[in-house]
């Protein structure tokens, strides 16, 4: 839900919305040749974010010509 200053109330999120908010705040979707230089340090165990969005993140900002780099941690995979 979001509140609709115009209703004076909070309403449902339509599925279109939600596609926008999510462009609206995702790094993907920000990354410009203006970006700053950037590093991700990603965990191969991280079970919240899909290592293929910071794959993604990097190639993007690399078409932007930022400079840009990934590093994977590996976690000891025995503990």
């Amino acid at each position: 839900r979001e509140f609709d200053t115009k209703a004076g109330k909070f309403v449902p999120i339509t599925v279109e919305r939600r596609r926008e908010l999510g462009r609206l705040h995702s790094p993907l979707h920000c990354a410009t040749k203006d970006a700053v230089p950037t590093l991700i340090i990603h965990g191969d165990k991280d079970k919240l974010v899909p290592i293929e969005q910071s794959k993604a993140l990097i190639a993007k900002l690399k078409k932007c010509d930022v400079i840009c780099e990934l590093k994977i941690v590996e976690m000891d995979h025995s503990a």
